[in-house]
């Protein structure tokens, strides 16, 4: 175990072989391991083990925490198993594979799993087994797959590249790598970038570029990391703004935020929203999208849910508020103690959030 200044706090021994697998759950105070050896244990901050989970006669290459922490999936041979904490509930398995499953991930959101293996193909489940979505067949192993922080995309590493997919499963981009077989992936928190370790040692890092939302008669694209695109598709003035020339004709106005780095889009209501690394976030409203307004928000934020007169606000250092579209600060979820870990959200016909 290290700090995040690098520094080793503790190590022991965990496993007999390799240690294959390493996942904290999303409070930080368990930490779930997996090895060559067959077994799944769960361990606790300071390094005691807690309970060895799974003994089995294969490696177990894979393993992921539920959303609330009370079971755990992992892949051993070509079956994926989910797992109950509870000693005394049933372990639910399936053949998820032709060869060896290499890599799972079980979404806090959506509660989907997505998996890959060594038959070339990544597949989403789930949590019951029941298969979402089977890619075609790739030209190499699967090794590594991770869900963005939103639920809403995943990557999946293979040899020499990553592919993005949206949360259907389909292929939003691929990008060539040289990093050999991606072994891990990482999301930041904003979800605007992924971390690759390859199998030659190297480290890659990606942004997630091209993302596209439309609503109400125009979409906004990610053309750049900090441009957006706005264009009104239906020919309606939806833009509004664009200055003369080509820009005017193809109802086109390109929006940038000198050099901080656009990390959330969304859109609903006739307003877009664009939320920029250096924690503000900027609301436009159809018609009038070269006219922004510019809210404060502290923090970088991480989920962005247009509603009819305002909006809520997610951000990573734990704030969720509600904000009018003029900026003002109408509620903010509070908990004397504690982060809130928005899972889900539905907006009501009046306009009342429920999180």
């Amino acid at each position: 175990m290290m700090t995040r200044g690098g520094m080793v706090e503790r190590a022991f021994e965990a496993h007999r072989g390799a240690v294959t697998s390493v996942c904290w759950n999303d409070d930080g105070t368990a930490l779930l391991t997996t090895g060559e050896d067959g077994a799944a244990k769960v361990w606790s901050r300071n390094g005691a083990l807690r309970v060895a989970l799974e003994q089995r006669d294969a490696a177990i290459y894979c393993a992921s925490w539920s959303r609330d922490g009370d079971a755990v999936a992992f892949g051993c041979g070509k079956e994926l198993l989910v797992k109950p904490l509870n000693p005394g509930a049933k372990t639910l398995r399936w053949k998820a594979h032709d060869g060896v499953v290499l890599s799972c991930d079980w979404c806090a959101l959506t509660r989907v799993i997505v998996s890959g293996g060594e038959d070339c193909r990544y597949k989403t489940w789930d949590e019951h087994g029941l298969l979402l979505f089977q890619s075609s067949r790739l030209d190499h192993v699967v090794a590594s797959v991770r869900w963005n922080p939103a639920g809403d995309a995943f990557a999946v590493g293979s040899f020499d590249s990553i592919t993005l997919c949206d949360a259907t499963g389909f292929t939003s981009g691929k990008t060539p790598v040289d990093a050999g077989t991606v072994l891990k992936l990482a999301w930041s928190p904003d979800g605007a970038s992924v971390a690759g370790a390859g199998g030659n040692g190297a480290v890659v890092f990606g942004s997630v570029a091209e993302r596209r939302i439309e609503s109400c008669g125009f979409a906004a694209t990610l053309i750049a990391p900090d441009v957006v695109r706005v264009t009104d598709v239906e020919g309606g003035g939806a833009v509004g703004g664009a200055v003369g020339g080509a820009e005017a004709q193809r109802g086109d106005l390109d929006l940038s935020f000198r050099g901080d780095r656009v990390v959330k889009m969304a859109a609903g209501h006739g307003y877009l929203l664009v939320a920029s690394s250096a924690g503000a976030v900027s609301v436009r409203q159809r018609g009038r999208m070269n006219a922004p307004r510019t809210i404060d928000v502290r923090d970088v934020a991480t989920l962005l849910i247009p509603g009819k007169t305002c909006f809520l606000c997610v951000t990573s250092g734990g704030s969720c508020a509600v904000y009018s579209y003029e900026g003002r600060k109408t509620s903010d979820l509070r908990a004397a103690g504690l982060r809130p870990e928005v899972r889900s959200i539905h907006w009501s016909p009046y306009d009342r959030v429920g999180v």
